[in-house]
């Protein structure tokens, strides 16, 4: 990742932790949150010993593999994305609230299921993203979420990807 752009953002949302996971799980609802999206499907979900994540306890585990779509602005040029996102409970001593850590990779969607990427101009990845989203203090319905992203597109200009 040497070289590509780094983002980072922070902000705070009005609903629970478990709402705004909820809500971010769910490849359906995508489009409220991403204006960007053309969908998102998911190819395979994993659940903790076979249950939901909302109904585990402790520990509550889910990894997803999905295909997404997204429209890139000002250029107009769409990108197929394959994820692999991983989203977990934190459980720390001294931890006050909900908190839940989401993991993800995408990888140019040409790169998976046997076809081939034709250049590297056409070559777009999300080396890693972070998303923590943590109950802020005494605010039951209040999130923190802190996102960390490494990104690498040729569907970005350039000059754009570093100023964001």
């Amino acid at each position: 990742g040497d070289g590509v752009p780094m983002f980072r953002a922070k902000g705070i949302i009005s609903c629970s932790p478990m709402e705004l996971l909820d809500l971010l799980l769910d490849s359906s609802k995508v489009s409220s949150f991403n204006k960007h999206s053309n969908g998102r499907k998911d190819v395979c979900i994993l659940y903790e010993g076979g249950k939901r994540f909302r109904d585990s306890v402790g520990d509550a585990i889910i990894t997803k593999i999905m295909r997404t779509e997204t429209k890139i602005p000002l250029t107009g040029k769409v990108i197929r994305m394959q994820t692999l996102l991983h989203a977990r409970k934190i459980k720390e001593e001294g931890l006050v609230g909900d908190t839940f850590v989401l993991v993800s990779r995408s990888v140019d969607s040409s790169s998976c299921g046997g076809e081939e990427v034709k250049s590297a101009r056409s070559r777009n990845e999300i080396i890693w993203g972070v998303n923590v989203l943590r109950e802020v203090a005494g605010y039951a319905n209040k999130v923190e979420l802190t996102n960390f992203s490494q990104a690498s597109s040729t569907a970005v200009p350039n000059f754009l990807a570093h100023k964001i």
